[in-house]
């Protein structure tokens, strides 16, 4: 019954999508790899926009601008005559029971949560149908990462131009340090995945990929981001267990050597970014949009001060007290003053949460598999979660499967983790918002396929 239901709903999709293919099939590779990559970075450009613009966009609007985008993505995709093939059974269920829940309660709760459950039911699974056809998981990986790589590195250079580093958490252009964590755990574990296991062409490529690298890592550092250096470290140690276990092509000497460049090009890359900020600042109009303004004097300026303020920010010498509420930032009392609100139909946006040390935090929940289940209730909760832990099991799985064959498996795997630990700690339930949530949501293209059976 489930096969004939998949069946079907691919068969619908088929019938969209090779319309596409009507005019798709006209154009140059070349065009529609470019077109492919285009699209993918406007996403990330949208997404720095709402983080950097001091201006507040509508979740509709928000909505329409990322499904013109994604349908960039979609039309860019086919390259041939879309077909049904054979989807695994337990992902479709848990994916779509998810979505079919999300547009009850759009019903039921909710007009708001119309558009993403739509977006949820018919872009990201015609994604994973094109895909599945064309099985060319690789360029997929390639295109996306070159998408979001290319703004990310244009948000680095404006912020090292135009907003100053302090002492306090450093937010770049955006208006919140975290948003910088946010960003940078999109692209970090793909840049990661390109580092530990693409073969590079040049010594050329190799400095870049560094470069690159070592300036997400200082960005980090800047922010004081708590989350986004638990998500980097974790990501680089599933890594190296890939690399030196799995993959079994490096020595503990190679990857030892991998890393000690790493670290030597985040101190040399940290240190420029710092000297170049303070140049570029002190001549450069200044771009600061800040919730609150914190007085700055010049002794704080010095990088040695950031190091300490950083410090005390991992130690969470910052907070107003030393319990693990206050270190988690009041997570602890919001989630549970969420847990006491959970029940089957869910919570349209204007019923806020409060807590004595936060006040009112409106419905961020600051948990992804909590806020779903504030959302939605809790059995659609409960579904996106069985989906994340089967999503990641299957993952490891056809690692173990695939062993060398296939690096895009352990790519896959590096965005889980880095969504697993952004997921923890923030709301990132806006694909069109947060980066790494839907790039989350493509990976799940190679974990739709039934294994063994990719094209």
């Amino acid at each position: 019954m489930i096969k004939s239901i998949s069946e079907e709903v691919q068969l619908f999709f088929c019938k969209i999508l090779n319309l596409l293919w009507k005019y798709t099939k006209v154009m140059n590779p070349k065009t529609r790899e470019r077109g492919l990559t285009i699209s993918f970075m406007m996403i990330s450009v949208s997404a720095y926009v709402y983080s950097i613009a001091p201006i507040s966009v509508h979740l509709l609007v928000k909505c329409i601008i990322g499904v013109i985008f994604m349908s960039g993505i979609i039309f860019f995709s086919v390259d041939r005559e879309i077909k049904k093939i054979e989807w695994d059974n337990k992902i479709f269920v848990l994916w779509f029971a998810f979505g079919i829940l999300r547009l009850i309660s759009g019903f039921t709760v909710s007009l708001e949560y119309l558009p993403l459950a739509c977006v949820w039911l018919i872009g990201f699974p015609m994604i994973f149908l094109v895909w599945n056809n064309r099985g060319e998981y690789e360029e997929l990986f390639i295109s996306m990462y070159k998408g979001f790589m290319w703004p990310t590195i244009i948000f680095f250079v404006l912020s090292i131009l135009f907003s100053p580093i302090h002492y306090v958490s450093y937010t770049g252009m955006t208006g919140n340090p975290n948003s910088i964590g946010q960003h940078i755990a999109a692209i970090f574990p793909m840049a990661i995945g390109k580092y530990f296991f693409v073969k590079r062409k040049n010594k050329r490529e190799e400095i870049f990929d560094i470069s690159f690298l070592s300036t997400c890592i200082a960005f980090a550092f800047f922010s004081s981001g708590r989350t986004i250096m638990v998500v980097m470290v974790g990501v680089v140690l599933v890594s190296m267990i890939c690399r030196r276990v799995i993959v079994n092509s490096a020595k503990e000497v190679q990857l030892l050597k991998k890393i000690g460049k790493l670290l030597v090009g985040s101190i040399i890359i940290t240190t420029i970014i710092f000297v170049v900020n303070r140049a570029a600042t002190s001549v450069l109009p200044n771009y600061e949009y800040r919730y609150t303004k914190t007085p700055i004097t010049k002794n704080d300026e010095a990088l040695d001060k950031i190091a300490d303020g950083f410090i005390e920010r991992m130690q969470g010498s910052d907070k107003a007290g030393s319990s693990i509420n206050d270190y988690s930032s009041g997570r602890i009392n919001i989630w549970i003053e969420t847990l006491k609100k959970f029940n089957l139909k869910g919570h349209p946006s204007k019923e806020h949460i409060y807590t004595v040390r936060n006040g009112d935090v409106g419905n961020n929940v600051h948990n992804v598999f909590l806020q779903f289940s504030y959302d939605h209730g809790v059995i659609a909760g409960g579904g996106f979660c069985l989906l994340v832990l089967y999503a990641l099991w299957k993952n490891v799985n056809l690692i173990l499967y695939y062993r060398d064959k296939k690096i895009f498996y352990i790519c896959s795997l590096l965005v889980q983790v880095s969504y697993l630990g952004e997921a923890l700690f923030t709301s990132i339930n806006l694909p069109f918002l947060y980066e790494i949530s839907f790039v989350y949501y493509i990976i799940y293209t190679v974990l739709f396929a039934v294994k063994g059976k990719e094209v």
